[in-house]
């Protein structure tokens, strides 16, 4: 492995994380319990392809070698064999990011998780978004 394709970085501003996710050939989100945070989905948001495990929180919005990849849990040949697939196949780290990116748009946007949220109100509070601002 060219360990100067690795790289490791620390705390980011906003901004330059995003052009760094753009560029990413490959996004691991593996340690566990893991949610599937923010950084997740801006990573899927970038086109970032993304490497996780079965089971986790975020497996369920992955489809195995659909829009990301998953691999077992402590398996460190798959993490490496996934790894490599994504640096050496650039159209499948292509194909991957866009299907990600895809999985965004369609599960995640605006519209959708306002909807969502006014589900979360009315099933706490009984009253939808708009009859609680009234």
């Amino acid at each position: 492995v060219d360990r100067s394709r690795v790289h490791v970085v620390g705390w980011l501003e906003h901004a330059t994380m995003l052009r760094l996710l753009q560029c990413s050939a490959c996004h691991l989100a593996l340690s566990y319990p893991y949610t599937l945070s923010w950084s997740v989905l801006e990573a899927m948001a970038c086109a970032a392809p993304l490497i996780s495990n079965h089971g986790s929180p975020i497996a369920p919005e992955l489809d195995d070698n659909s829009n990301g990849l998953l691999v077992p849990f402590n398996d460190r040949e798959a993490l490496s064999q996934a790894m490599l697939d994504l640096l050496n196949n650039p159209k499948l780290r292509q194909r991957l990011g866009i299907e990600a990116r895809r999985t965004i748009q369609e599960h995640f946007n605006l519209s959708k998780s306002l909807e969502r949220y006014d589900a979360l109100f009315q099933s706490l509070s009984g009253k939808n978004c708009d009859e609680a601002t009234a």
